[in-house]
């Protein structure tokens, strides 16, 4: 949602930090443009509201936002605040594919997602107000990703991230029921239903609600979701046809549940697995990387629940296919005080499916192993006449595109120790290209609490393979250090080939100043390669002459239909100007 910072002191040890900045100013009209305003540093220990400041640019734009441009407030530990009071819905409805939709205008496909794990019903007190629903908008209510509802039952006041707790007084509408109207009724110290409303409810296919959500009429109020009603979104992954050896094999038939909080180091948030409407296998993954269950006993109240199930038992190799395990659950003195068997398989990559089902009972979920993580090993192909030697890094390498790497990104507890310094790989962020940072990197960013960075410049493609030290950021810019090997490549990307963090927890940055588009093929695969020998040259009399254009449009936002624009240009022309031989 939409948030601004402060216009009013803020008091220190909030925010994330301990010296909080403010702006010490209104904030400007769209019409005004870019102003500048002073931004306050608040510590009490040092003279009050505005011992620091700094000048920084803002802006307001259409959409009910603002964008500013910070600087470094050139003192630690100090951060940017945004005042919670000041939420807004981001006005950006989700958008389906028009063969999937039967109506536009059917509130199923045409809302506004609400994901706001703060509504949810064992979520404390924030002091947040909806009064800015207006009753004209569709809402879907989600939880990290899946689908959540409403509770249909009296909640207790400060709670779902507010003080009085909106629940919906009646059953959820069956699909045959279309829209229906229902009463919200506020929770608050007089009772369950002090105060009330009425809203839109409708239940959609793949067993999700939308909501037409209006003022509250009352602060601090919200409406809530129900922790107990999560269920997973339909949203399996899939494979290309000549890559799965068969339909059926579940390594290449699954759902993904990229779910941290089921880390075994996350705590305890209430979520149950046997709400969840399991149905076929499912991948773990952390952040984008392959993760597995423990097979160990855990400590209860961890894994976002109370009983923590883990496998009783060694994962199976590949040569075994199927095979059944016992899951345990682990309560209070007793790691198997619960137990159902679940089906598994273990699959090339390095990767394992699981047919989960319902443990049978509440408050308990599945974990999954954090001390497991490793990089998901899924290469891109290029078409062979890209590649000019198989053993050269710059076509030989695994890609890593997770964007928690990124020096935007807050801290949690990613550990880089699966790396064996025998492979190298290539950065990408949502698909573009991204670099190591070159200057000292804050703590407790990057998905981590060590924040590697490339203490020295990037080498030239003329430079081939350099070495270069790899700084973590622990009680100084580079309170610990390893070697690791770097090399250019066309096309303006890099690849690392990256060692072990020995320390946890540690990780690898990418540097979000440094992203670029992806013009290149990426790679090939090694049993693809050209017999180089037979490559005719490319005859000098043929004019063909390389008319690549981008739109102005494309130029200012570089989108994945900008890039598929932009392959397609190198491939006519590719096709034009090479030789029949090389281009098969």
């Amino acid at each position: 949602m939409n948030i601004r910072m402060p216009e009013s002191c803020t008091n220190n040890g909030r925010c994330g930090t301990s010296i909080t900045f403010w702006l010490n100013g209104s904030h400007p009209q769209i019409s005004d443009g870019i102003i500048s305003r002073q931004a306050c540093g608040s510590e009490w220990n040092s003279g009050g509201c505005c011992p620091y400041s700094v000048s920084i640019r803002v802006k307001a734009c259409p959409g009910n936002y603002y964008v500013y441009e910070f600087i470094d407030p050139n003192i630690c530990y100090a951060a940017y605040c945004a005042d919670v009071s000041t939420i807004t819905p981001v006005i950006d409805p989700m958008k389906v594919n028009s063969t999937t939709a039967p109506v536009t205008d059917d509130p199923c496909y045409n809302y506004t997602a609400l994901d706001q794990p703060w509504r949810s019903t064992n979520a404390t007190r924030l002091g947040v107000c909806d009064n800015y629903f207006n009753g004209n908008i569709w809402y879907r209510l989600l939880y990290h990703g899946m689908n959540i509802r409403m509770p249909e039952s009296c909640m207790t006041y400060y709670s779902c991230g507010t003080e009085v707790t909106f629940w919906l007084n009646g059953p959820h509408p069956q699909i045959s029921d279309g829209i229906i109207t229902r009463q919200a009724c506020g929770s608050w110290t007089s009772g369950c239903c002090q105060y009330s409303v009425s809203i839109q409810v409708k239940a959609c296919p793949q067993n999700y609600y939308v909501y037409k959500f209006v003022s509250p009429n009352v602060c601090f109020a919200g409406y809530c979701a129900d922790v107990n009603s999560i269920t997973p979104g339909n949203n399996p992954m899939k494979v290309n046809s000549t890559t799965a050896p068969a339909t059926s094999d579940p390594c290449f038939s699954y759902t993904t549940l990229d779910q941290p909080w089921r880390a075994t180091n996350g705590s305890q948030m209430s979520i149950c697995d046997d709400n969840f409407n399991w149905n076929g296998w499912y991948r773990l993954l952390y952040n984008g990387m392959n993760i597995r269950m423990p097979e160990s006993c855990i400590n209860y109240n961890r894994c976002g629940t109370f009983a923590t199930f883990w496998l009783n038992g060694s994962h199976p190799q590949i040569s075994d296919g199927i095979i059944t395990r016992q899951a345990c659950g682990s309560w209070i003195n007793n790691c198997c005080t619960w137990s159902v068997s679940i089906r598994l398989k273990a699959c090339k990559g390095n990767y394992y499916v699981y047919e989960f089902v319902k443990p049978n009972v509440c408050i308990a979920a599945y974990c999954a192993d954090v001390n497991s993580i490793t990089p998901v090993t899924d290469p891109l192909k290029v078409d062979s006449t890209t590649a000019p030697a198989t053993s050269e890094p710059c076509y030989n390498y695994t890609t890593l595109d997770q964007p928690w790497r990124a020096t935007t990104v807050g801290g949690s507890y990613v550990c880089d120790n699966s790396f064996n310094g025998k492979a190298w790989y290539r950065l990408l962020y949502n698909g573009m290209n991204i670099r190591m940072p070159e200057i000292c990197t804050n703590y407790y960013r990057c998905g981590t609490s060590d924040t590697f960075w490339l203490n020295g410049p990037h080498p030239q493609i003329s430079d081939g393979i350099v070495t270069r030290q790899a700084c973590g950021m622990n009680g100084g810019c580079c309170g610990w250090s390893v070697a690791i090997r770097v090399k250019a490549c066309p096309e303006n990307y890099y690849v690392y080939e990256f060692v072990s963090l020995n320390f946890c927890n540690a990780a690898y940055c990418a540097d979000m100043d440094s992203i670029t588009p992806v013009i290149d093929s990426v790679k090939m695969s090694s049993t693809t390669a050209p017999d180089v020998s037979t490559i005719q040259p490319i005859s000098t009399t043929t004019e063909v002459p390389p008319n690549i254009t981008m739109s102005e449009g494309c130029q200012a936002n570089f989108t994945s239909q900008c890039g598929a624009d932009l392959f397609n240009q190198i491939e006519n022309i590719t096709a034009q100007v090479l030789p029949q031989a090389v281009r098969n």
